[in-house]
C-alpha cells in the first residue's frame, strides 16, 4: 500500500482534530452508565468537531510562534537554529531546508503530538460539563447519567423497582435491587439494566391499586433485564451513613 505525501500530511494536521473528538467522547462516559451512545463516527456532529477542533489547535500553535517570534525580537535572546522552527511557514513555503533536517522534524512531530494532547485535555474539561453533553446526547437520557453518578457514590445506594411485561389478570412480575450498570437507548430510555441482590415479588395492579404479593424465592445475586421484559422501572436513592456516624453514645444526662 502506497501512502502519498498529502495523506500523510493531513493525517498530521488532523491529529489534534481526533484528539478532540476523543476527548469529547471519553468525557461523556460515567461509571456504571454502559453502552452509552456514542457521538457516531460519521455524524455531523463528528466532523464538526474533528475539523474544528484541529483548526483551534493549529490557530494555537501558530499563535504561539508568533508569540516566540515577537519575544525573541524584543529580547534579543533566542537560540540559534539552522531551520525555523515554525512548521507553518514551512508548509506554506515548501521548504527543502525544514524538511532536509531530522530535528526539524523531530521538534514537528513532537509540536503536533503536543497540540493533539493539549486539545484532548481541553474538551475532555469542556465536555465533561452537564450543558455540554445536554447537547451532544439526548435530553432525555439526562437523568440517566444522574442515577449513574449516584450509583458510583460511595456514599449513595440506588435502588430499582422493575415491573415486568403484565402476565395473567393484571399479575405483574417485579424485581428491586441495588443498580450496578445502566444502558441508556436511543431514546432516552433504560435498554438495559443490571442488578444486584434481587429480590423477586409480584404486583397486582386492580381496582384497589396496586397490591405487592409474596416473595417468589430467595434474593439472587445479579439479574439482567432488557427494555423488551420491562413495563416500567423506578429509582430510590438511598444515603448509607459512614460507620463512624453509627451508634454514637448520647452523652449522660447532666
Amino acid at each position: 500500500m502506497t501512502w502519498s505525501f498529502a495523506l500523510v500530511s493531513a493525517c498530521l494536521f488532523l491529529f489534534p482534530g481526533f484528539c478532540c473528538l476523543a476527548g469529547f467522547v471519553y468525557a461523556g462516559r460515567v461509571e456504571r452508565l454502559s453502552a452509552v451512545p456514542d457521538i457516531p463516527p460519521q455524524s455531523t456532529t463528528s466532523f464538526v468537531l474533528m475539523i474544528g477542533g484541529a483548526i483551534f489547535a493549529h490557530l494555537a500553535g501558530s499563535g504561539l510562534f508568533y508569540l516566540q517570534d515577537l519575544a525573541c525580537t524584543a529580547s534579543g535572546r533566542c537560540w540559534q537554529l539552522d531551520f525555523d522552527p515554525n512548521i507553518y511557514k514551512a508548509v506554506i513555503a515548501r521548504d527543502m531546508a525544514f524538511a532536509g533536517s531530522d530535528a526539524a522534524i523531530f521538534l514537528s512531530l513532537l509540536g503536533i503530538v503536543a497540540l493533539g494532547l493539549g486539545t484532548a485535555a481541553l474538551s475532555m474539561r469542556i465536555g465533561q460539563s452537564d450543558g455540554v453533553q445536554a447537547f451532544f446526547r439526548p435530553g432525555s437520557a439526562i437523568w440517566l447519567r444522574d442515577i449513574a453518578r449516584l450509583a458510583s457514590d460511595s456514599e449513595e445506594l440506588v435502588l430499582a423497582f422493575l415491573m415486568g411485561k403484565p402476565g395473567h389478570d393484571g399479575v405483574f412480575a417485579a424485581y428491586e435491587g441495588i443498580v450496578e450498570s445502566l444502558s441508556p437507548g436511543a431514546n432516552g430510555q433504560v435498554s438495559n439494566i443490571v442488578l444486584s441482590d434481587v429480590d423477586r415479588f409480584t404486583v397486582r395492579v386492580g381496582k384497589r391499586g396496586v397490591e405487592r404479593g409474596g416473595e417468589l424465592s430467595d434474593p439472587i445475586p445479579y439479574l439482567q433485564i432488557d427494555q423488551a421484559d420491562l413495563f416500567n422501572i423506578g429509582f430510590n436513592i438511598v444515603r448509607l451513613v459512614p460507620d463512624e456516624d453509627r451508634d454514637v453514645p448520647l452523652p449522660p444526662p447532666a
